[in-house]
C-alpha cells in the first residue's frame, strides 16, 4: 500500500477557530506559533465529527480490501475477519454519528 498523503491523525473536532462553528484540527509543532494544523472547518459538530473520524475510517476501508483479497487457504480465514473489521468500521461510525 502507498503511504499516506493526507495529513496524519489523529484529527480531532474541537472548537477553535473563529471563522467556523467547530474546527477539525490536528496538534503539529511544525505549525508555528499555534502548534496546531487545521484540517477542515466546519458549520456543525457533527460534520467536524465525521471529518475526524476519516483518518481512522481509511484504515479500517485498506485493512478490509486486504483480507478481501485474500487467496486459498487464507480466504476461508478473511471472511471472520472482514466480518470483524466491518463491525470496528461500523462502531466507529455509530461513535461518530451519536455525538
Amino acid at each position: 500500500m502507498s503511504a499516506a498523503k493526507h495529513t496524519p491523525g489523529p484529527w480531532q473536532a474541537r472548537e477553535w477557530s473563529c471563522h467556523a462553528k467547530t474546527t477539525v484540527a490536528v496538534d503539529d509543532p511544525s505549525c508555528g506559533v499555534t502548534g496546531v494544523r487545521v484540517v477542515a472547518e466546519c458549520e456543525t459538530p457533527q460534520d467536524a465529527r465525521l471529518i475526524a473520524a476519516a483518518p481512522g475510517l481509511l484504515e479500517a476501508v485498506r485493512a478490509i480490501a486486504q483480507e478481501a483479497t485474500a487467496e486459498g487457504e487464507a480466504a476461508d480465514e478473511a471472511l471472520a475477519i472482514i466480518q470483524r473489521l466491518c463491525r470496528a468500521a461500523l462502531a466507529l461510525i455509530d461513535q461518530e454519528g451519536a455525538r
